[in-house]
């Protein structure tokens, strides 16, 4: 008998389908760029929670790794190169989410915290952070910052 790849959890599903009718409309606004880059966003967050859960408890992760990955493709720029996605993904859920231990005991919106991360990289140049920006690569939101 093989072992379930996410755990069931009606809660779950009903915010993932409260999402769709939003994907649905930003695909419209944005292009099927949007569609890409949620993709990446939730293969991204399902496998870093997946690496995670694995380490720590062999269980099936949760389906709020596909909320979270939805939720923070819906925030950010549509233009937002796709490695950007991951590593904001991967900031999200391994120190929002996995670092208060896991499902349910997480303080912060992992999605939320990705963003704020991406913005704080981004934004350093105006915080004093010249060194850390230029040592961690250009201002990611430079051509969204207008």
């Amino acid at each position: 008998m093989g072992t379930k790849l996410f755990q069931k959890q009606p809660i779950m599903c009903k915010v993932i389908y409260a999402l769709l009718p939003i994907l649905i409309y930003s695909i419209g606004a944005f292009g099927f760029r949007i569609l890409f880059l949620t993709i990446t966003s939730v293969a991204s967050t399902s496998f870093f929670e997946y690496v995670f859960e694995r380490k720590k408890k062999k269980k099936p992760i949760s389906e709020a790794a596909i909320v979270t990955g939805m939720l923070f493709a819906l925030i950010l720029p549509s233009t937002i190169p796709f490695w950007i996605v991951i590593f904001g993904s991967a900031f999200g859920i391994i120190f929002a989410k996995e670092a208060f231990g896991g499902f349910g005991r997480n303080v912060f919106n992992p999605a939320m915290v990705g963003r704020t991360f991406l913005c704080q990289l981004s934004y350093c140049n105006d915080h004093g952070l010249d060194k850390t920006c230029k040592l961690l690569g250009t201002r990611i939101f430079e051509e969204f910052s207008n």
